[in-house]
């Protein structure tokens, strides 16, 4: 895993976008279906969510072709931290393998508010569902196989007798490497809080395992892998007599793989490719950005109005993401589509060494197209629109652009 892993978790990361195509000097139609049969060719296809209201794409990844594959934006506008939320997925041929992806989800645990004379403890601030003063809703923190769980049940996936049956941890050295990242992002957020007077961060934790269980569908037994890295962190506000304390956490992506028991494959190779080249439009990023900014103001303007004394801490929290923000973009994402492309060569890389046997090649826009190793050349058709990695074969220059490979060595 590439440095950065907990930004890498928490941040949308641009778009690694792909162009494609076929020729008459090449394989002719019939000889590609051919090359295609004998496994000599493989053919994939991109799999878009588009955001409606903005008319933009927010998220792209590739899978087999053959798969169908769908996504949506959904905005809901309240949460200060996640007010929209897309969600991709895509089915094999004989439906009996699945993949879900959902992008961050954010929630909040009240611990205690003192305000004045008025004290008041979890009990009295509690209510599961209802919205916090960030417009996240409460819920209390649970650990990463807990809360799978919960969402499974919570979905429409017609899911029945769902049982965990292993929770996997990281590899060391990619626990080593979330260990150091969240050594970094405590450093940053209590940087962050010396900047606003009374503030506090402490106990940054990030639960990064894939869970695995059982369920039965439609009467037959399946399996599922499910990533959800959960990131935690106490913050509070203590001054002019105000002493406020909650703990936020963030689902900062959801992936589940679904299989019918005969057809579950822990290498199954669509899972590793939907992984390794799943990326997030920045521009896309940009708009949750702006959006996040507008809530936290039109929050303050409302409490203001109410004469709560909460205007304070969310003004406070609303500076505090600001910063996070910025520098994670200015530090850890910037502006450049290669780099975006390259640290998300991590994206799921908790997933049991999912991206593990992929090798990387330059896409056209400057990003990097990831693709099994067992191929030696990777295609990009120039009017198709689809992706071939080849096999002993070489296909025409005129119909297709060939990309370049990047050895391991060079990917930041």
């Amino acid at each position: 895993m590439k440095k950065n892993v907990l930004w890498i978790v928490m941040t949308i990361m641009g778009i690694t976008g792909v162009v494609m195509g076929c020729h008459a000097d090449g394989p002719a139609t019939d000889q590609l279906a051919q090359l295609l049969k004998d496994g000599k060719v493989k053919e994939y296809t991109r799999c878009v969510a588009e955001d409606q209201k903005l008319g933009i794409e927010a998220a792209r990844t590739i899978v087999p072709a053959g798969w169908t594959c769908q996504g949506q934006v959904t905005w809901n506008l309240q949460s200060g931290v996640a007010p929209a939320v897309y969600e991709m997925s895509a089915q094999s041929p004989d439906k009996k393998e699945s993949i879900l992806y959902f992008s961050t989800m954010a929630f909040e645990e009240p611990r205690f508010a003192q305000i004045g004379m008025m004290n008041m403890q979890q009990a009295q601030l509690y209510r599961e569902g209802m919205q916090t003063d960030s417009g996240n809703p409460m819920l209390k923190l649970m650990s990463s196989s807990d809360y799978t769980v919960y969402m499974l049940k919570g979905i429409n996936l017609g899911l029945q007798n769902i049982r965990v049956i292993e929770v996997k941890p990281l590899s060391a050295e990619a626990q080593a490497a979330v260990d150091k990242s969240v050594q970094d992002f405590s450093a940053m957020m209590t940087q962050a809080s010396r900047s606003m007077p009374g503030s506090y961060f402490r106990d940054v934790k990030l639960d990064a395992r894939v869970v695995v269980l059982s369920a039965t569908r439609n009467g037959k037994p399946c399996k599922l892998a499910v990533y959800a890295p959960i990131l935690s962190y106490i913050r509070g506000i203590q001054n002019n007599g105000m002493h406020v304390e909650n703990l936020p956490w963030t689902v900062a992506r959801t992936a589940i793989y679904s299989a019918e028991s005969d057809a579950y494959n822990d290498e199954s190779i669509a899972v590793k490719l939907f992984a390794a080249n799943f990326v997030t439009n920045q521009q896309w990023q940009a708009s949750i950005d702006q959006a996040i900014k507008e809530i936290g103001e039109k929050r303050v303007a409302e409490l203001r109005r109410q004469g709560q004394a909460a205007v304070q801490r969310i003004q406070q929290q609303a500076q505090a993401y600001a910063r996070i923000n910025k520098q994670n973009y200015d530090n850890t994402v910037g502006a450049s589509i290669q780099h975006r492309s390259d640290v998300n060569s991590a994206v799921l890389g908790g997933w049991d060494d999912v991206i593990s046997g992929v090798e990387n090649y330059r896409a056209q826009d400057g990003g990097v197209l990831k693709v099994d190793q067992n191929f030696d050349h990777v295609y990009v058709g120039k009017t198709s629109g689809k992706i071939y990695t080849t096999q002993g074969v070489k296909l025409d220059s005129d119909r297709y652009t060939q990309l370049q490979h990047i050895p391991l060595s060079t990917v930041p």
